[in-house]
């Protein structure tokens, strides 16, 4: 009965998780299926990175909660099909932190809250909201920059088409060591050589 309550515990549980995760999306319609598709990419990584199996399914949960913080973002911002003034993105990088502020109370979220915290970190620094570099930036955060990026790039967005996988993996080196971790994105690229990851 133990190992059944503690079953059904963690079914439970992973279906707040994409229950909390969907409610992001529904507010908008492009992003739909973004954070399952982070996730996805973020496994593959972690998963050829070595990462242990718990671990990998700490960087699972924040991946699909990544962008749960957009809940306090003005929909004017987040669907506005031009570019942001200063002040409406000054607001959507917030995002992060309200993420951390709202799951802060359960407990079973404490572990991954730097992850989703600094997942806009840049490998030079020059990310929000802390401003970390390098190897201060935790790697699950490394990884989910990564994987952030490219599914939004392969995506359609209010303000542009999707890119090519080839053109999006192009963009991913020209700002390997610069925005990310030029390790991972050396481990993405492996896995697109391998197949691992859908080609077009």
């Amino acid at each position: 009965e133990g190992v059944l309550l503690t079953q059904r515990l963690a079914e439970s549980f992973t279906g707040a998780t994409e229950a909390l995760s969907d409610l992001v999306e529904s507010r908008d319609p492009y992003t739909a299926g973004h954070s399952k598709g982070v996730a996805a990419l973020a496994v593959h990584i972690a998963r050829q990175m070595g990462m242990d199996e718990g671990e990998i399914k700490g960087l699972q949960v924040c991946a699909i909660l990544h962008d749960i913080g957009k809940v306090v973002i003005p929909a004017s911002v987040l669907n506005k099909p031009g570019k942001l003034t200063e002040e409406e993105y000054g607001k959507l990088k917030q995002h992060p932190a309200h993420g951390a502020k709202i799951l802060e109370p359960v407990e079973e979220f404490k572990e991954i809250l730097p992850y989703l915290y600094h997942h806009h970190e840049r490998f030079d620094g020059k990310g929000y909201p802390r401003g970390l570099a390098n190897n201060k930036i935790p790697i699950a955060s490394r990884i989910l920059a990564v994987a952030d990026t490219f599914d939004a790039m392969t995506s359609k967005r209010p303000y542009r088409k999707p890119l090519p996988i080839k053109k999006a993996i192009s963009e991913l080196e020209d700002n390997s060591g610069t925005q990310f971790d030029p390790d991972i994105v050396k481990v993405f690229n492996e896995l697109y050589r391998k197949e691992a990851i859908m080609q077009n």
